[in-house]
């Protein structure tokens, strides 16, 4: 056939024709859609710089203390949707660095949300990196206007006026400039989170109908989580709930932080779980397992830094007093652990400086709380006093409106004396170059009122020695042995102990001990009865058997780990 029309023209032109009107539509609807789609692509280019320059007008109006930038903006008209790039923030106070600069804002439409009449859209925000340091914290922290109320969400949606169903983070950042150019950077990376349903669509009020999730790494090496739900039009601020966790998160990146409150830090790994739940009326926080391994920290004190603890003092008892059985907040840590750390006091302010610690710290503590009807708190410790006095606490403590209210059991044995000189030095005016030290103690407060003992005992005490202490005055050589030889008149002829008992009664805030108990039981010790290591049993004045200490159990599994014993 295709023989037959090549060699007969008019065959040719005859088939052309039938088919001809045809193509002629499929031409013209075909040129038709490229029009459009050249004449789309035209307006897309030619609304970005005006559009850039609205948004940027219209976002900045909304805006209080902070200025955004855009660099372009990606209008898509045939799918209705639109992108802005490059989209920079910067603090009005402090402009010479931006707060936050962002990939791009991704806003498209949901075409089910249409079949039903319904007009909605997503955001997705694309590498959102938050760059913060101290002084544009100060300057909020100054500020009259709370963060959250700067018009952020008025904003966006000044922008893009569709109510939004999901919202997605990706690969998002938040770092902390130290103005210590040697401290490692406080960063939050590989942020992911995922908001459905946040206009409520589909759910009835009063509920948390917007599922959430988050995760990122925290200082590089730990992870984050959080599972849970929200209601972001909950009035007069949204309210969420949900499930949290951190792991491994290396602690020696706040040191900067920690020095600003006279902590000095050094290594150190955070684990938590637990689950909170925000709302207008109300904030409750249950951590049920918190682990700190391998810190060691010092809580420094120097002349310097008395006005500001003293400051700091009234702002942490004014805040403690503010959520103490408030009805409206319940903290709770079910159970709190350190492990294999050291805590330390450092005293600067003396002369010459000391420092007390405990290494190689055991501690766990559980049913922390604010509230009072959550029971007694109790804690148990272990560790060694200076490095090498075996150290055991034990107790608990309730929250009272009233003021402190707890009871402590310690016994410390066989601590070198030696390692104390520096604290020696600043008190007493001598050193020692034997000897060792222990102490037993049983303190109650409650009602303002604190009652109690303490009992030290030193054996083979040498206070001064010939080679050790040629080099100092003579004063102070001869000050050295009249204290040897009152050592020597006090101690125990049997146990070769120095030891008294030091009771406390009165209220906390002048409590007193009486000198002449104190000279009564170091004669006694000396020259009628010995006394001994231990606790004393009531009245009597003699030593009873450390009692057994609480221990508090794991959750056990299927078991709810809020559910404590209310007997304490």
């Amino acid at each position: 056939m295709t023989s037959d029309l090549a060699s007969d023209p008019k065959s040719r032109r005859s088939w052309l024709n039938r088919i001809l009107p045809r193509g002629r539509k499929g031409v013209i609807a075909l040129g038709i859609l490229l029009s459009l789609s050249l004449l789309v692509v035209a307006t897309d280019a030619l609304l970005e710089r005006p559009l850039r320059t609205w948004a940027e007008k219209t976002m900045n109006a909304r805006l209080q203390g902070y200025t955004v930038k855009i660099t372009r903006i990606n209008l898509h008209l045939w799918r209705l949707a639109m992108e802005v790039n490059g989209l920079t923030v910067v603090q009005n106070s402090h402009p010479e660095s931006p707060v936050a600069d962002i990939g791009a804002l991704k806003f498209t439409v949901l075409w089910g949300q249409l079949l039903h009449l319904k007009v909605a859209g997503d955001l997705t925000i694309v590498r959102p990196n938050l760059h913060i340091n101290l002084t544009q914290l100060q300057e909020e922290a100054r500020s009259d206007v709370s963060l959250k109320d700067r018009g952020w969400q008025d904003a966006v949606e000044a922008i893009y006026p569709l109510k939004l169903d999901e919202v997605k983070v990706t690969d998002g950042a938040l770092l902390y400039l130290s103005a210590v150019p040697s401290a490692k950077p406080i960063r939050l990376t590989k942020l992911y989170l995922t908001a459905h349903d946040v206009r409520n669509i589909r759910s009835a009020k009063g509920t948390f109908p917007s599922p959430v999730h988050v995760e990122a790494v925290v200082f590089d090496t730990g992870k984050l989580w959080f599972d849970g739900a929200a209601d972001f039009l909950a009035k007069p601020n949204a309210a969420i709930k949900g499930e949290a966790k951190i792991d491994q998160v290396p602690l020696d990146r706040l040191d900067p932080l920690t020095k600003s409150v006279q902590l000095r830090t050094k290594g150190g790994v955070l684990s938590a779980h637990g689950s909170v739940e925000y709302t207008s009326q109300s904030t409750t926080a249950i951590l049920k397992d918190v682990l700190l391994e391998g810190w060691q920290a010092d809580y420094v004190t120097s002349a310097a830094t008395k006005k500001a603890e003293r400051e700091r003092g009234k702002a942490v008892a004014k805040a403690a007093k503010r959520v103490k059985n408030s009805p409206r907040t319940l903290l709770r840590i079910d159970r709190f652990r350190i492990t294999r750390s050291d805590l330390g006091f450092v005293n600067q302010a003396s002369a010459p400086p000391y420092r007390l610690f405990i290494s190689n710290l055991d501690l766990e503590m559980g049913n922390l709380s604010n509230q009072v009807t959550e029971g007694a708190a109790k804690f148990e410790a272990k560790g060694a006093f200076m490095g090498s006095g075996r150290t055991h606490a034990y107790g608990g403590f309730r929250p009272d409106d009233k003021g402190a209210d707890f009871d402590v059991h310690m016994t410390m044995e066989n601590a070198q004396l030696t390692s104390l000189n520096d604290l020696l030095r600043s008190q007493a005016k001598f050193d020692v170059s034997e000897g060792v030290f222990s102490l037993f103690a049983e303190i109650t407060v409650k009602d303002q009122w604190m009652t109690g003992y303490i009992k030290p005992l030193i054996r083979n005490v040498k206070v001064y020695d010939k080679h050790k202490d040629q080099d100092k005055r003579f004063f102070s050589r001869v000050y050295e042995r009249m204290i040897q030889g009152l050592a020597h008149f006090l101690r125990n002829r049997s146990r070769r102990e120095v030891a008294t008992i030091v009771r406390i009664s009165g209220r906390v805030s002048d409590p007193h001990t009486s000198n002449f108990q104190v000279i009564l039981g170091l004669l006694r010790n000396g020259f009628i009865d010995a006394i001994l290591p231990g606790f004393l049993e009531p009245s009597k004045g003699r030593p009873k058997q450390e009692p057994r200490p609480p221990v508090t159990p794991a959750p056990k599994a299927g078991t709810p780990a809020h559910v404590k014993d209310k007997s304490g």
